[in-house]
C-alpha cells in the first residue's frame, strides 16, 4: 500500500531551537541501496511535518551520491531547514560502520537536549539475499569459484563456504553497497552503549527494516532503551507513515491525559498500532520489545527450563512425539510459507510473516511430510518464537489425550504442557498485545 509522499524543495538553512523540547526524533536514512527512492520518499515524508513545539526532528540522509544532516525547523514543508555548517555534510557516510551513527546521535542530543529521545533505523533489513551479494563482493575469488562449473566438487565446496560466511552475517541491517558493508546486532549495541557512556539516554530504539523484530536483537539492547519497535519479517518498502507518527505523537503531548506515562512505551505502543492501521491488509506487520533486563531475564530463565524440560524426558514416547511433531509443523510452515510468499510478496508487497501465521490456524493432524522439493530461498533460518510455543502446545495436548494413567506418562505430559504454558504468559509482558494476539488462534494466551 504505498503511502502519499509530499513533493517539495529540498531543505536549505539551519536554526537551533530556542527552548528545549520533550522529545527528540533522530532519524538515521540508510539510503545507499536499492531503497534509494524510497528512503528519499521517506525524507520527504519526515519534512512535510517537521519539527514541532513539542518535537525537535533531526534527520541523517545516506544517498548513493553522498551523505548531509538536516534540522527540521517547526511546521516542515516551507520552513524545514538544511544545517548550515558544511563539515557536518559528509561526501560518504558508512551505514555499515557504528562510529557513524553514534557521531551523529551524540552531536544530535549534545545539541539539541530534550527530555526524551527516539532513534529510528531506516534500511535494508535482514535478508540473506544482500549477505550474499556482499560476501561475493568481498571475496571474488569465491565467486569464481562458484561460477566455475567445469568443477563440480570444488563449485560445491564453494557453495557450502559462502552459506558459511552468510549464516555468520546473517544478522545485519542497514546494508551500504557503496561501502559494502552492514551493522550487526553487537555494533547496534555498542552505538548504545557508547552513547550511554557519555551520559546519553535513549528512549525508544526503532528499526524501520525488515526482519529485525529476533529475541537476539532483545537481548542486544538488553536494559538500553526503554522498547525496541521492528518488524519480525518483510515489511513493504514504503516503510513507516512517519508523518503520522509525529503527528500522532505531538497531539498526546499537547493534550496530555493523567494516565499517559508518555514515554518509550507509550511512545512504542502509538508507533506499532499506527503502523498497523497504515497496513491493514497485513497481521503484525511490527511489534514493540519491553528492553528491561527484569521482563528478558524472566523470559530467558523460564524458556531455559521449558527447554531443558524435555531433555530429562526423551525416554517418554508421547514426549518425543510431541517434539517431532512441534518440529515438523514447524518445518512444513517454514516451507508452506516459502512456497506461497513467492507468489504473494510479488504481486502485493505482502508481509511473509502474515503468510507464516495464517497457515498455522490449519489442522496439524497430517501426517503427510512436507514437500522436500520447496526450497524456502531468500527465507530466514528462523522460526517464530511464539508460534513454536503454540505448535508444542497443540502436540502436547494431543498426546496428553492419549496417553495412559501408568507410569506417570500423563503427569509427566502435564507438567510440560504447564511449562509451555508458562512460557507463553511469562513473553505476554515482553511484547505487545497485537503480538500476543497474532499467535495460531488455538494457542491463545488469554485462557491462561
Amino acid at each position: 500500500m504505498a503511502k502519499e509522499r509530499p513533493e517539495q524543495e529540498a531543505p536549505s538553512e539551519a536554526t537551533q531551537p530556542d527552548a528545549p523540547k520533550k522529545w527528540l526524533f533522530l532519524f538515521y536514512l540508510c539510503g545507499d541501496n536499492d531503497l534509494a527512492s524510497y528512503i528519499e520518499a521517506d525524507f520527504r515524508e519526515i519534512c512535510s511535518v517537521g519539527s514541532t513545539d513539542n518535537i525537535q526532528v533531526l534527520v541523517q540522509i545516506d544517498r548513493p551520491d553522498g551523505a548531509k544532516r538536516y534540522v527540521l525547523a517547526d511546521g516542515g514543508a516551507a520552513t524545514e531547514q538544511l544545517v548550515a555548517d558544511p563539515s557536518l555534510n559528509k561526501a560518504r557516510v558508512n551505514t555499515g560502520d557504528p562510529k557513524e551513527a553514534i557521531e551523529f546521535f551524540r552531536w544530535g542530543m549534545t545539541q539539541f537536549p530534550t527530555e526524551r529521545v527516539a532513534i529510528i533505523f531506516s534500511g535494508l533489513g535482514i535478508d540473506p539475499k544482500y549477505v550474499e551479494q556482499r560476501v561475493l563482493r568481498q571475496r571474488p575469488q569465491l565467486k569464481q569459484r562458484i561460477e566455475n562449473d567445469k568443477d563440480a566438487d570444488d563449485q560445491q565446496a564453494a557453495h557450502r563456504e559462502l552459506e558459511t560466511l552468510v549464516n555468520s552475517q546473517l544478522f545485519s541491517l542497514c546494508h551500504d553497497f557503496t561501502s559494502n558493508d552492514a551493522l550487526e546486532p553487537h555494533e547496534l549495541r555498542e552505538i548504545l552503549e557508547t552513547l550511554q557512556r557519555d551520559g546519553l539516554r535513549v528512549d525508544l530504539f526503532g528499526l524501520d527494516v525488515g526482519g529485525a523484530a529476533f529475541i537476539e536483537f532483545a537481548y542486544e539492547l538488553e536494559d538500553l532503551a526503554d522498547a525496541l519497535v521492528a518488524a519480525p519479517a518483510v515489511m513493504p518498502d514504503d516503510g513507516w507513515p512517519y508523518d503520522r507518527i509525529i503527528k500522532l505523537w505531538d497531539d498526546k503531548l499537547r493534550t496530555p491525559k493523567p494516565s499517559d506515562p508518555l514515554d518509550g512505551r507509550q511512545l512504542a505502543s502509538t508507533v506499532v498500532d499506527t503502523v498497523a492501521k497504515a497496513y491493514p491488509e497485513l497481521q503484525s506487520p511490527i511489534v514493540a520489545v519491553n528492553l528491561s533486563n527484569y521482563v528478558l531475564s524472566r523470559a530467558a530463565r523460564v524458556l531455559d527450563t521449558l527447554a531443558l524440560a524435555p531433555l530429562y524426558n526423551l525416554g517418554d514416547w508421547h514426549i518425543l512425539e510431541s517434539l517431532n511433531q512441534t518440529i515438523k509443523s514447524c518445518v512444513r510452515l517454514q516451507k508452506r510459507r516459502a512456497k506461497d510468499a513467492a507468489e504473494l510478496c510479488n504481486a502485493t508487497q505482502c508481509d511473509l510473516h502474515r503468510v507464516y501465521r495464517e497457515t498455522a490456524d490449519e489442522s496439524d493432524d497430517s501426517t503427510e511430510p512436507a514437500s522436500e522439493n520447496i526450497e524456502p530461498s531468500g527465507l530466514l533460518p528462523a522460526v517464530d518464537l511464539l508460534q513454536l510455543l503454540g505448535q508444542l502446545r497443540k502436540s502436547l495436548e494431543k498426546q496428553e489425550k492419549l496417553a495412559p494413567d501408568a507410569f506417570g506418562q500423563k503427569e509427566r505430559l502435564q507438567r510440560l504442557l504447564n511449562l509451555t504454558m508458562n512460557a507463553l504468559n511469562e513473553l505476554d509482558p515482553a511484547l505487545t498485545d497485537a503480538e500476543i494476539a497474532a499467535v495460531p488462534k488455538d494457542s491463545d494466551t488469554s485462557a491462561y
